[in-house]
């Protein structure tokens, strides 16, 4: 798509409706102060005790706070107007039935919606001002006698006039008018007008724009809430800010105000509020890179508010943890959890727009995954919902986005009529569009120039918009730099073979600039698709230097980007290493930046409507802005090279052959469309092999370059994309017969683990086996291999803590694992083995200890397996061993039984697999072979020979 969702990664709805004050303080509303007092004030203020439990069987539940006043009868209060909740302790009884005793005596029946245990009902409720209605909700149930739940409901908005004059006239899009109105109202007395006029106020600044004034407003609304003695409010209010402070990317900011809102809601059981505090956490993840940490917070808040009924908000959720998915691709968890999101019918025109907009990216995007399948009608017309909601609302820059989404779309679908309509479309609406969206536009047209032949006026356009992005970027790169460089590497290559040159110049600077680009997606979830977008600027580079002949350019190319992997394994470890100090300086200083870049970003567009001295006056303060912007970036990275330096590269082609031994080659595979590419590089001088291998069948992938091989003792295979290659090291020879006779192999995740570590170290070996307690055959086999070992280090069971065994790696020669593995494939950061009770060693472990380890056997279900990382990369443990400089790893990629596991790994043991382990893998299958035993083939050895 043309745009990716809202900043805020769903755009989620600020608050809920405000609510009425229900008892009243007389407490004069102090000036606002700064945050850090606002802190310390509304932290001070007690909650109420909750009041006694309910009788057993059930309980009202998510009201919006309690009376706290002296004699009060703890009666849970709701708004006017939004539905009651009752909860049932364990299983809803049969026949069942929910009436309510009104304030005037009668007594009426109510028809519950329910959801799981929760029964959702409406409440009729009397006409009330700023006092209070109490009732009475009747419960029967089985055999239990009749049950009375009293509780309190109360106004939902100000009643005064006025107050009620300007806000709608806010809601109607009259924003100048409502909020003169709004401001004119003076702010006198907490008990009366306090809270409700600032609660108006903050909305109707809100929807203006009014960013600043609207966070201190929502500050002095949960002030005033907090005075008159209303916790729940007051954390509520106060949510609403941290959410204002999220949107500036003030994040430090909106964490402190989020930390107010967790005792307060823990005292009076507010779980609706517990869930939107851990929402805007999980946006806050997702904004700082952290997709796995934001996933988890969001999970949680869908679950809670699912609990709860509340489906609106857990719809928002939802929402938000689809695109944390997509952005670290795993598109098919993304689809599945695009089936189960729905659209609430109380959702404000705007944000039902941005769902409309990103469910279209969605689909989209699935469909051209295929994952999905494509409807185009349905993708158009969420947009054109989305447009038509943005209009309704005056919302230009809104609509504007939805038509620059229209044209990409048809654009993508093969509509070049249509895409070219969209975009005359936009030209006329210039005033509205987003800055990004006037540069895509241009970048749109020169895209439909290329496709339909015009390929000097594409070049021309592109050109000039790489010009454009590097001169408004002051230096940083940006999508548009490397789209751009993207754009003229086609449009020369179109052109025809005597461009080709020109057109890889283009092609290496646009690779240039992502890896760049890529030094601001450090940590590690938003990397897996940021790489995937970039695919076809890979195989296109590629597909140019091998038509031009360039065999070791093209393998400098297929490292490069198979390099990515390693270095978002390391770059994510550098943030893992920082203690809480170095963390915290290191988030304020990302946000610094990437409130330096919204500024940028948010006033890129105006130069093309002013002149003259305005126009001067916008050049001088987008130059102050690019500044800024960039000094911002450089100061973060500064410290964070500083205080975590960044690991080597992979290396470069003649840096490789030198790691080679003589009787050593590397061989290295990579998809390009359907094909796959083989590329053999050997020691000395000579240009890389390169061949186009085909699988035979269903069979294994037959060795490429088999009669190529005479001399060589050792092949270490770097499979890339290509999963078949990962079975050459027990499928040799080129008709598929199994036999390592005359060579061995290993394999290499990454060019940039090549001999990572030359030496074995010195130290004890480490046994760990059985840490779960129910894996007997494990248990006897660690045994048997510490008795191998004089001075072996052996922890059975319990004594398999994590402590124990990280201190253990340190400098081991050996690292046996005996025990349960995880590989879960929809979360490969997450590739563990299990220790002690419910302790683990994960991947993300191994790589912020960067233990010194010799040879590692993980005797164990799926240790060794790939989960797919994205669409073209794959992660597991071997790769984090061998990165934290192990020198060779054996193990699993599929579930194998333990008689089986331990035959073979004994046969590794007898072949000196803790000196030579892929002679020793060599011999152990050849053995395994003529026994006619098949654990084998579970196998896999990476590393070193």
């Amino acid at each position: 798509m043309a745009t990716r969702p809202a900043e805020s990664l769903c755009g989620p709805r600020v608050a809920a409706r405000g609510l009425a004050l229900a008892a009243l303080l007389h407490a004069p509303l102090a000036c606002a102060p700064d945050a850090p007092a606002v802190e310390a004030e509304l932290g001070s203020v007690a909650p109420p005790p909750p009041s006694a439990a309910p009788t057993p069987g059930g309980e009202l539940i998510t009201w919006r706070y309690r009376l706290p006043s002296p004699g009060a009868d703890g009666r849970p209060v709701f708004e006017a107007g939004r539905p009651v909740r009752f909860r049932f302790d364990g299983p809803v009884p049969p026949n069942v039935l929910f009436s309510v005793h009104r304030p005037d005596g009668t007594v009426a029946a109510l028809n519950p919606k329910w959801h799981g245990p929760v029964a959702i009902l409406d409440v009729p409720a009397p006409a009330v001002d700023l006092g209070a209605a109490d009732f009475d909700l009747e419960v029967r149930f089985g055999p239990s006698p009749v049950r009375l739940f009293p509780f309190r409901v109360v106004p939902s908005a100000d009643p005064r006039p006025a107050v009620r004059a300007a806000a709608a006239a806010c809601r109607r899009g009259k924003l100048a008018a409502g909020l003169r109105g709004l401001e004119a109202l003076e702010v006198k007395d907490p008990r009366e007008t306090a809270h409700f006029l600032l609660v108006e106020r903050a909305r109707c600044q809100q929807s203006a724009r009014h960013a600043d004034e609207a966070l201190q407003t929502w500050l002095h609304a949960a002030q005033a809430a907090a005075l008159a003695g209303f916790p729940a409010e007051q954390t509520r209010r106060l949510r609403a800010a941290a959410y204002m402070a999220l949107q500036a990317r003030r994040f430090a900011e909106a964490r402190r105000y989020l930390d107010v809102t967790v005792p307060v809601d823990a005292a009076i059981r507010n779980e609706e509020g517990e869930a939107r505090t851990l929402y805007y956490r999980g946006l806050i993840a997702g904004e700082l890179g952290d997709l796995q940490g934001a996933l988890a917070l969001l999970d949680t808040a869908f679950e809670l508010w699912s609990a709860l009924g509340v489906e609106e908000d857990a719809q928002f959720a939802l929402d938000a943890a689809i695109q944390c998915l997509m952005r670290a691709g795993d598109p098919r968890r993304a689809a599945d959890q695009l089936a189960r999101l729905a659209e609430p019918a109380s959702r404000r025109p705007w944000d039902l727009a941005r769902f409309y907009m990103n469910q279209a990216w969605y689909v989209l995007e699935l469909a051209q995954r295929g994952i999905l399948p494509l409807n185009p009608a349905a993708v158009r017309a969420r947009l054109e919902r989305a447009r038509s909601l943005y209009q309704q609302v005056g919302n230009a820059e809104g609509a504007a986005e939805a038509e620059l989404n229209l044209a990409w779309t048809a654009f993508v679908l093969g509509d070049r009529p249509g895409a070219r309509a969209a975009l005359h479309t936009l030209e006329s609406t210039r005033g509205g569009v987003p800055s990004f969206g006037a540069r895509f536009a241009r970048m749109l047209g020169a895209e439909l120039d290329l496709a339909e032949g015009h390929f000097e006026r594409a070049r021309a356009t592109f050109d000039a918009a790489v010009k454009a992005a590097r001169e408004e970027a002051g230096g940083l790169d940006s999508d548009d730099v490397w789209r751009g460089l993207f754009g003229v590497g086609r449009a020369e290559r179109a052109a025809g073979p005597a461009h080709f040159a020109d057109a890889d110049a283009a092609f290496q600077a646009a690779l240039t600039s992502v890896e760049h680009l890529a030094r601001r997606t450090l940590l590690r979830d938003s990397r897996a698709r940021y790489f995937d977008d970039r695919r076809a600027l890979f195989v296109a580079t590629v597909e140019t230097e091998l038509a031009q002949g360039a065999a070791q350019t093209a393998l400098q190319t297929v490292l490069r980007n198979q390099g990515h992997v390693l270095d978002g394994l390391r770059a994510a470890s550098r943030v893992e290493r920082l203690d809480a100090g170095q963390r915290t300086e290191w988030e304020r200083r990302a946000e610094a930046y990437l409130r330096a870049r919204a500024a940028w970003e948010a006033g890129s567009d105006g130069g093309d409507v002013l002149s003259g001295a305005r126009l001067s006056v916008w050049r001088t303060s987008r130059e102050a802005e690019r500044t800024r912007m960039a000094a911002a970036f450089e100061t973060a990275y500064d410290y964070l090279d500083h205080v975590a330096p960044e690991a080597d590269t992979p290396p470069n082609v003649a840096a490789i052959r030198q790691r080679l031994a003589p009787d050593e080659a590397l061989l290295v595979f990579s998809a390009l469309g359907d094909a796959r590419l083989a590329i053999l590089l050997r020691p000395g001088t000579g240009a890389p092999l390169t061949t186009r291998p085909t699988l035979a069948g269903d069979g294994p992938l037959a060795l490429p370059f088999a009669g190529r091989l005479a001399g060589f003792a050792h092949l270490y295979v770097l499979p890339g994309d290509v999963p078949e290659a990962r079975a050459l090291v027990a499928y040799m020879d080129p008709d598929g017969t199994p036999s390592l006779a005359h060579r061995t192999l290993s394999l290499v995740p990454h060019a940039g683990l090549l001999h990572a570590a030359k030496t074995l170290p010195a130290g004890p070996p480490l046994v760990v086996a059985d840490p779960a307690s129910n894996l007997p055959h494990a248990r006897s086999e660690g045994e048997r291999v510490a008795g191998r070992f004089p001075g072996a280090r052996l922890l059975l069971g319990d004594a398999a803590t994590r402590a124990a065994v990280l201190a253990g790696l340190a400098d081991a020669s050996v690292f046996h694992f005996g025990g349960h593995g995880f590989a879960p494939p929809d979360r490969p950061w997450e590739a563990r083995i299990q220790l002690a009770g419910d302790q683990y060693l994960t991947l993300a472990d191994l790589l912020v200890v960067e233990s010194h380890v010799g040879v590692v056997i993980l005797s164990g279900c799926e240790t060794g397996a790939q989960q797919a990382l994205g669409a073209h990369d794959a992660v597991g443990l071997p790769d984090a061993f061998l990165s934290a400089g192990a020198y060779a790893v054996l193990a699993t990629e599929r579930v194998v039984g333990d008689q089986e596991s331990e035959w073979f790994v004994e046969q590794f043991y007898r072949a000196d697999g803790a000196h030579h382990p892929a002679q020793a893998f060599a011999t152990a299958v050849a053995t395994s072979q003529a026994a006619g035993e098949t654990g084998w083939q579970a196998f896999r050895i990476f590393g070193g020979r």
